[in-house]
């Protein structure tokens, strides 16, 4: 698979990412969780020019990583024995937050005082992410894939 196809099946996913996160986090029951804390460590968006400009960064890491993970993908796509793309896409996803996602919000469990809830929250949210973002990027690729040959 050329970079053409593996960088347009990483930005469908990174924009796929992108909308979840926000879906995820904005939503009013994960929002209303989240503003019982406040965070000392926390620096207001105010340093990079308010919300807007968070998004646009949020946004801009997003499709940067998950170009990294088509990428990754494209390498490890031919060793999952799966036929159907979104379940080999699914199992992917699984694999991306067992070394990825899970680590991390286990890390910041060990070794900060981030609540267990707003853990759980993240931890959630990294599953969901990953399970959806590498169905969609799988799809993608699968799709480019086969209208090439």
């Amino acid at each position: 698979m050329g970079m053409k196809e593996v960088a347009i099946a990483g930005l469908v996913a990174g924009f796929v990412s992108f909308i979840i996160g926000i879906a995820f986090y904005m939503n009013p029951v994960i929002s209303g969780i989240q503003s019982q804390y406040t965070w000392v460590g926390y620096k207001s968006m105010d340093f990079i020019g308010g919300l807007t400009n968070w998004y646009v960064l949020l946004l801009v890491s997003n499709l940067f990583l998950t170009f990294f993970v088509a990428v990754l993908y494209s390498y490890t796509e031919g060793g999952i024995a799966i036929k159907s793309a979104w379940k080999k896409g699914l199992f992917f996803g699984f694999l991306l937050f067992l070394v990825s996602g899970l680590p991390s919000v286990c890390y910041k469990w060990m070794l900060s005082s981030y609540p267990d809830m707003l853990n759980v929250i993240d931890l959630v949210s990294f599953l969901i992410n990953s399970l959806i973002v590498g169905a969609v990027l799988a799809v993608v690729y699968e799709k480019l894939s086969s209208s090439k040959s």
